[in-house]
C-alpha cells in the first residue's frame, strides 16, 4: 500500500520485528527509501496511532518542520484517533 504525501508517494510497510528490547519502537518513517514501516508483532501496538503518528512525522518532513518533538507528534496521533473512534459519524459524513 502507499500513501502521498506532499509531492511524493510513500509505501507502507508491515513488518514483524523481534522484540527483547523494552521501549521499542511501534514504527518509523524513512524520508530516503520513502516507506513508512510498522512493526506488527510489537508490544501494545496500536496499529491505527503508530501509522497516524508516522504520516505525521512524514507531513512535517515534507513540509520542512523537521525540529516537531516526538512527544507532541504521540500526542497528536493519540488524540485524533481517539476522536476518530468516539465519534464516528465525522468520518461516514458525505463528502
Amino acid at each position: 500500500m502507499t500513501i502521498k504525501i506532499g509531492f511524493n508517494e510513500y509505501e507502507i510497510v508491515e513488518k514483524e520485528e523481534d522484540y527483547k528490547q523494552e521501549g521499542a519502537s511501534h514504527g518509523y518513517f524513512d524520508p530516503i527509501a520513502k516507506k513508512i514501516v510498522i512493526h506488527t508483532n510489537s508490544p501494545g501496538l496500536d496499529k491505527d496511532v503508530t501509522l497516524l503518528h508516522e504520516i505525521l512525522h512524514a507531513i512535517f518532513y515534507e513540509t520542512k518542520h523537521n525540529d516537531i518533538n516526538e512527544e507532541l507528534i504521540e500526542t497528536i496521533s493519540y488524540w485524533l484517533i481517539n476522536i476518530g473512534r468516539r465519534n464516528p459519524k465525522i468520518q461516514k459524513r458525505p463528502s
